[in-house]
């Protein structure tokens, strides 16, 4: 595994973290992951902010579960990005299964989801394709072993 030293994401306003290359070194194409590194970097708050439904969807899920003192409202869905607060190490890593392309995975603790946290894979660096609890897996297809969740961002609780 590769580390570097703390770098600032844009995608969360510049904050230092850590870059971990899970698997370069005996990958048959590192060059994938300094590609998906590099989308990484250049990845602004537009890229949470189109994930927003999905993450509104994930609050919702557990907003009943919450007791009335540990409840918050959001004027617009954009907002409960303030209430992820981003780990400080992006691990990058290719997916064992299916489409096999580089994924950066970012462990982040939650207002809500105090538990599981919100875990957000971005594929290839690019696009958020995975957010919900934390569970270590690249996919919703590889998590339930259902190919049929291929491109399924957030799987919910009642799906």
């Amino acid at each position: 595994e590769h580390r570097s030293g703390p770098l600032p994401l844009s995608i969360f306003d510049h904050a230092s973290m850590t870059l971990v290359l899970v698997g370069y070194a005996d990958d048959e194409r590192p060059d994938d992951f300094i590609v998906a590194l590099k989308n990484l970097r250049t990845r602004c708050r537009q890229t949470l902010h189109d994930a927003s439904a999905h993450l509104n969807r994930y609050w919702c899920d557990f907003k009943s579960y919450l007791e009335e003192d540990e409840q918050f409202e959001v004027s617009k869905i954009d907002d409960l990005w303030m209430h992820v607060h981003p780990g400080d190490t992006v691990y990058i890593s290719r997916r064992p299964y299916g489409d096999k392309k580089i994924y950066a995975q970012i462990e982040c603790s939650c207002d809500w989801e105090l538990e599981h946290g919100l875990q957000l894979v971005l594929r290839e660096g690019l696009v958020i394709s995975k957010l919900g609890p934390f569970d270590g897996h690249l996919s919703n297809s590889d998590a339930y072993d259902d190919p049929a969740l291929e491109t399924v961002v957030y799987h919910g609780l009642n799906d």
